[in-house]
């Protein structure tokens, strides 16, 4: 299996595209799962508004990276949350290359996975699975929230498990509020944090974890 965590959809930078291509080509199906979105976004219409081809807020910030390895536009598909069809979502997870997360809100995102009715679909799936922020947090066992705009105070969280025994950090910066959730993390979960600047990205293939960019370890 390979995992693909990172923090923001750097996907076709120049400096993390040579070990990136070697998982898609011009026949690799993506499908997308946008479970993120704050709460406000509460229909469909109002999610279309946000991931809709061509014209959907955020449409580009996932498709152009994945253009940039060789994705063909049609090949990428994303779910509609409030459109709920299980079973075609069944279906395009397994005829799926590889699974994307969106970035947001993790903790709703899980709790959107499972009452989609996918979960299990999604914890066996063996391919590639990438995804930025949110979608890089919820591909662990566990992982931590350090308090944000939408999060006033630190939580741990459960995860969809791909990867076991390990935490991050996203949108690393180096701040103090970061610093404390590393620290609370690190006594928490007693493994090795990986801190994720915006031009960072960490790479998981078969357990064996490579650091690409701007990464900075915590713990032992």
């Amino acid at each position: 299996m390979v995992n693909i965590l990172s923090s923001s959809a750097v996907y076709g930078s120049t400096w993390c595209r040579e070990v990136l291509q070697p998982f898609f080509d011009s026949t690799t199906k993506v499908l997308v799962i946008p479970f993120s979105f704050r709460d406000d976004v509460d229909t469909s219409e109002k999610l279309r508004a946000l991931y809709a081809p061509g014209c959907g807020k955020y449409y580009n910030l996932v498709v152009t990276p994945l253009s940039a390895l060789g994705v063909k536009e049609q090949d990428v598909t994303f779910l509609n949350y409030f459109e709920k069809d299980t079973q075609k979502a069944l279906s395009a997870i397994a005829e799926s290359d590889v699974i994307y997360f969106t970035g947001g809100l993790p903790d709703k995102m899980v709790e959107r996975i499972a009452d989609y009715g996918i979960m299990e679909a999604l914890s066996a799936y063996k391919g590639v699975v990438m995804g930025f922020s949110a979608g890089a947090m919820i591909q662990l066992d566990a992982y931590h929230i350090t308090p944000d705009e939408d999060y006033p105070a630190y939580c741990e969280c459960r995860g969809i498990g791909y990867v076991k025994q390990m935490d991050v950090e996203v949108h690393f910066d180096g701040s103090e509020a970061q610093q404390r959730g590393i620290d609370q993390a690190l006594r928490s979960f007693g493994h090795k944090v990986y801190a994720i600047a915006e031009d960072g990205l960490v790479l998981v293939q078969d357990g064996n974890v490579e650091c690409i960019g701007n990464v900075t370890v915590y713990g032992g």
